[in-house]
């Protein structure tokens, strides 16, 4: 089973650096998402590789395809299962965008309507208005 070495091979550090973050304010609600922990999970990796200590990866590939082997603690075992520990602990609230109904695209368009018969004199501008929601409306379908 051991002994393991002293230094941090597991990347506890990480781990430990990560649920600090995770206790700040979040912009949704009281504790940040887990989106924005992860992030912390790919600057770790990336500054492992851009070290000296990255230099000890090695790459195996065939055409496009590559296969990298490190011995970044990040990518470990352990980190693995802490990092999907933490997604079923802190789930993510997911706020999709939300289309636009098609009864506020036609109150959009009475709007439209009544400044084309308010301003004649500026009718291709309004069509042009008129004809840009109608074409993001299908677009966003």
């Amino acid at each position: 089973m051991g002994p393991f070495p002293l230094d941090d091979s597991f990347g506890m550090g990480a781990a430990v650096v990560i649920l600090q973050v995770s206790l700040n304010p979040g912009k949704y609600d009281k504790h940040v998402q887990f989106g924005t922990i992860q992030k912390f999970r790919s600057a770790f990796s990336n500054v492992y590789h851009a070290s000296a200590q990255g230099l000890e990866a090695i790459v195996m590939a065939k055409d496009t395809k590559k296969l990298i082997v490190t011995k970044c603690p990040t990518y470990g075992l352990w980190f693995e299962k802490f990092m999907k520990g933490c997604h079923k602990r802190m789930g993510e609230i997911v706020r999709p965008d939300r289309a636009l109904s098609t009864s506020i695209l036609i109150e959009i368009l009475s709007l439209v309507n009544k400044e084309w018969n308010d301003y004649p004199h500026r009718r291709l501008s309004i069509a042009a208005e008129g004809a840009f929601y109608v074409i993001a409306f299908c677009c966003g379908l």
